[in-house]
Parts: structure tokens; sequence; C-alpha cells
């Protein structure tokens, strides 16, 4: 794997029907996955707009299936088409979360 393909953090991707939500004030977003450093979500298109530039500052609460909820903060780092963002977290979940997370949908979906 290259040096650009590396990342810093453990990422996990959710199936479809396990996607954490990301409540931005009035918005919701999906997040499709998840690292202690941050996220890549869809928006519906119809408020993308609102998301649709790097540097949004971004400060929420992630919402999994679950019901546990962890307040995240951070901003837009790319955006990746319209709807669909790539969010770096300056607080974020931590790594026994991830891991819980990862055991849980190994768990629920086999693996």
């Amino acid at each position: 794997m290259s040096d650009s393909q590396k990342r810093r953090h453990f990422r996990l991707e959710f199936p479809p029907s396990e996607r954490p939500k990301l409540k931005v004030g009035k918005y919701e977003l999906v997040a499709l996955d998840i690292s202690e450093g941050g996220c890549s979500a869809e928006v519906d298109p119809s408020v993308a707009t609102a998301f649709a530039h790097v540097g949004i500052r971004v400060a929420g609460t992630l919402v999994f299936t679950n019901g546990e909820k962890i307040d995240v903060e951070g901003e837009v780092l790319r955006v990746i088409s319209p709807g669909r963002l790539a969010i770096v977290f300056s607080k974020g979940p931590s790594f026994a979360k991830m891991m819980a997370e990862h055991r849980r949908i190994r768990t629920k979906f086999g693996a």
C-alpha cells in the first residue's frame, strides 16, 4: 500500500441499516464510514449547499443505531460529490468506541 493510501485511524464502514446519523443543527447527515479522525457522510441534496465548501465547521452529535450518542466537532475536509462529504474531526469517537461498534457489527452480520 502506498503512503498516500495509508490511513492514520481504523475506518469502519457501516451496512446501510446500521449507518449512524450525524445531527448538525437542523440538518441530519448519514455517516457512511467513521474513524476516530473523521467520517464520510451523505446529506440530502436539497440541503447540501449548507456543507458544500471545504472548511465549513461541523459540530453535532453522532447517533448510533443502538441509541448511543457522541458529540463531535470538525470541518469539511473535502466535497466528494454533491451531497457527499469528507469530514475531519477535531473531536470524535474514541478508539474504544470504534472497536465496540466493529464488534457489534461483526456479531450482528458475521464476518
